[in-house]
Parts: C-alpha cells; structure tokens; sequence
C-alpha cells in the first residue's frame, strides 16, 4: 500500500512518540477513545496501520453522552468507522446531564467521569492495559491557558503528559491543523460538534476569543509554550520525587487513621508539605473527595501552630487532630471508632473470619496465564504478590470506608456498594476486607479492588480463595 508523503509523515510522527515513552507493550492491547470527531477518527486510522509493526491489539470505545439530540449519529458512525478498519467497537450510552445533578459535578467532570469508567470497563473486557486518547498540542495549550486564568501550581501548569499510568496521548506533540490536515489528504470522513463552536463555556472562549489574538501577536507560540511545559513538567517531576520521599519519611499507617511527623515536616519546605498531607488526604479518602486550596492551607495550619492540639474537619468526612508532635488524619473522630474485627495475616495458610465463619485460603504461586482469568473477583481473586506483601489485614468494616472497585476509575463508599447489592446492614459486618495499607483489595464473596492487579511484569501471584 502507497502512503502519501503527509500520511507517512504524521504517522512516523506518532510511531516515534509511542516508541520514546514506550507508550505500548508488544502483544498488548489498546483501547482507543472515539468521539467521532477528526482527531480521535485520525488517531484510530494511525493507530490502525500500527499495530502489525508494533505489534499490539486495538479495541475502539464510544460514549454517547446523551447531551445532543443527534449524538446517537456519532456512534452510529464510529462504530462504521471501527468496522471499516476491522476493529472491534464498544458502545455505551450515559446520561451525563442527569450524572452531574446527581453527583454535584460541571458537566466537564462528569463527562470525563463517564468517560474513564467506561473506557476501564472496556479495557477490563478486552484484558487492555493502555487507552489511547487524542489529545494534541492545542488542547494542551487551552488547559494550560485555563489553569493560569483559574490559579494553578507547577502541578497544573505542567501540561498534559504523553504518557500517565496506563493513558497514553500519541498526538500531544501534534496541532490541531496538522490532524484536520492529514484528514483531508487522506480523504478521512468524521463528525463534527456544533458546541465546539459555541464561546459558553471556558475551554471554548479560550479556542475561540484568547488564543487568535495571542496568535495574532505571536504567530508561532505554540513551540516555545510547549518548551515551556515540557521545562515545568521536570520541575514537577524533581518537586514530587522529594514530596514522595518526605512521605515516605513522615507518614505511618495506624488503626484509627494516617499519623503525620510534625517535626520531621516542620523541617521541610512549606510546598513539600502540602504535597505530603494532599497524599495523605486522598489515601484515606479516595480522588473522588475535592481538597482544594483552602483546605489544604486549614490542615497546614495545624503544622505549623504554636499550639500543641487542634483539629480541623474537611469535605468527605475527613477529620485532622494535632496531638504534639502527630497530626492524625481519618474520615471521622478517632474516639468515635467503633470495635472491630480483625486478623493479621502473616503468610498463606487458611484463616476463618469470627463474626461470620468465613473461611478463606491464602497461598502464593507462580504467575500463569490464566491466572487473571480463572478468577471471578468474587469467590476467588488473584492479586500481584509483590503489591500485596504480608503482612495483610482481614478485618471488618467500618463506617467511612471507600473501595476502588475493579475496572472503575475512582472510589465509592464501602457502603453505598452494599446499598446497590442489596446486601442487608446486619451482614454487612459479618463480611471480611482484605486489606493492604488501608486499601481494600477485596470485599470476601463480593467483588476485589484495583488494588495490586496482575500485570506481565508480575512474576508471583496471591491467590485468595472462599473455601
């Protein structure tokens, strides 16, 4: 097959950024993220010719978001598309209007929300290990401008990384008109959204107002700006790896909670600090809880007072309480805990769980092939040995947890997850948490967490088993 000269160029373009951050493992599989429109219609044709030279699987995803009469169109014509390259195609729709009210979100959050669960749930599917999506240089610029205009640290302002956990973005190197211009030398048909034009929302008066007078001034600013991040993003890196080293150094898991060195972080910079006590924030509460500036700069407050007590409550439940030299963080009052059950698992063997009888076998083995297959998460569950290390908990649960479910992109109430099973509040207790650091890798007879997962790379597996 004959490639035109703008063709070969952009994807060799894309070839060459996928190889640098080694954004796709051989023999693996790839969801990508269709809306329809040019940019995500142009990475799928790319992707596409890919796959045999990089040798890597493609599974196309749609979500219909249910915000325009005609959006079913859209996914009518994705899954064409899909077809005509011979990729599988998943479909789903969602209201994310009625998501939004229901959850107190912009429809922005929501959407991206629905979208990310949704792609998590297709990569579960299809045993995919990397999403594709594509963003490109100017989406990076309109967020960068975006999070100026509503205050942001070096975090923010980094831009968007080619390559995050298990997202990958091979056209973030790639404008906006070199994308629509590969589309129209390759004759490439795809949907239009009318709202991107509108100026209503903040994105959209960035692209539409902001970015043609700056580009009026300064015809070719994109480069430096993307020089710029790209300068911000190894600040960043250099900023986190010393945050991460502090928290390793201050943070100590408890019963009742995460217990902070007050010394030890009265000795660190102010901006290590607060990355220190945001992780421990979302370790206790999950990502799904909003801590933002100002209340960050509450639990800071009691870093730094000259008084020896004190406490603070936050968003999501969260109570902070100084005692001296600890600063306990937990999701209600330390006294207020009630009494539990609980076992210390030191190495396999079989445990039985007193409120309810429960008997469960832990054992390690050798990674097999089968091994994520063979267990459904809810009578048996296989988790990476090395991420799941004893000692571990078996304990019951207790108000305020929050559980990662598997193929799902944030956390939900332990509670609320009972609530939709159905399961009755007096066995609710009687049911045993595996758990690992505070985190909950599974719900016994139930489901498992996303903590711990299999991976290529895992070599040893914990098996948990209902016997």
């Amino acid at each position: 097959m004959a490639y035109s000269k703008k063709e070969n160029s952009l994807t060799e373009s894309v070839k060459a950024l996928i190889t640098q951050y080694r954004m796709i493992e051989p023999g693996s599989m790839v969801v990508i993220a269709v809306s329809g429109g040019p940019d995500s219609t142009a990475l799928m044709r790319i992707l596409s010719s890919l796959t045999s030279q990089l040798d890597f699987g493609i599974v196309v995803a749609h979500l219909d978001h249910a915000l325009r009469a005609d959006s079913f169109a859209d996914a009518e014509f994705t899954a064409h598309a899909a077809a005509d390259l011979g990729l599988p195609c998943r479909i789903k729709r969602v209201d994310v209007r009625a998501l939004a009210a229901d959850r107190s979100m912009s429809l922005e959050e929501a959407g991206r929300m629905a979208r990310y669960e949704f792609f998590a749930e297709v990569a579960e599917e299809f045993s995919a290990s990397t999403i594709a999506t594509a963003h490109h240089l100017d989406d990076e610029i309109e967020t960068f401008f975006l999070r100026i205009f509503r205050g942001s640290s070096i975090q923010g302002l980094q831009g968007i990384r080619p390559a995050h956990r298990r997202i990958i973005r091979p056209f973030i190197r790639t404008t906006r008109s070199e994308i629509l211009n590969y589309a129209e030398s390759q004759s490439i048909e795809y949907r239009t959204d009318p709202t991107n034009l509108e100026t209503t929302t903040d994105r959209n008066f960035i692209r539409g107002r902001v970015l043609p007078c700056v580009r009026e001034r300064f015809p070719s600013f994109k480069k430096p700006l993307e020089r710029t991040m790209e300068l911000l993003r190894q600040e960043e890196d250099y900023v986190a790896g010393l945050a991460e080293q502090l928290y390793k150094e201050t943070v100590t898991q408890k019963e009742s909670g995460l217990s902070l060195n007050i010394t030890r972080l009265r000795e660190a910079h102010t901006v290590l600090v607060s990355r220190v006590i945001l992780s421990a924030l979302y370790k206790v509460c999950g990502q799904q809880v909003r801590v933002g500036r100002v209340h960050i700069k509450s639990a800071t407050s009691l870093v730094y007072s000259a008084k020896p007590s004190g406490s603070v409550t936050l968003p999501g439940n969260l109570f902070l309480r100084r005692n001296y030299e600890e600063l306990l963080i937990a999701t209600k009052r330390p006294e207020a805990f009630e009494t539990r059950h609980q076992i210390e698992i030191t190495g396999p063997g079989v445990y039985e769980f007193p409120p309810s009888g429960f008997k469960i076998r832990i054992r390690l083995a050798v990674r097999r092939e089968h091994d994520p297959k063979d267990a459904d998460g809810k009578h048996r569950a296989v988790f990476d040995a090395k991420n799941a290390a004893f000692p571990l908990i078996l304990r019951s649960t207790l108000t305020g947890d929050r559980f990662h479910p598997w193929g799902m992109g944030g956390s939900r109430k332990l509670k609320k997850i009972f609530i939709d099973l159905k399961i009755p509040r007096d066995q609710r207790k009687s049911i045993p948490l595996l758990v690992k650091d505070g985190e909950i890798l599974w719900i016994a007879g139930v489901r498992r967490g996303r903590g711990a997962r299999v991976t290529p790379k895992t070599s040893q597996v914990l098996e948990v088993e209902n016997i």
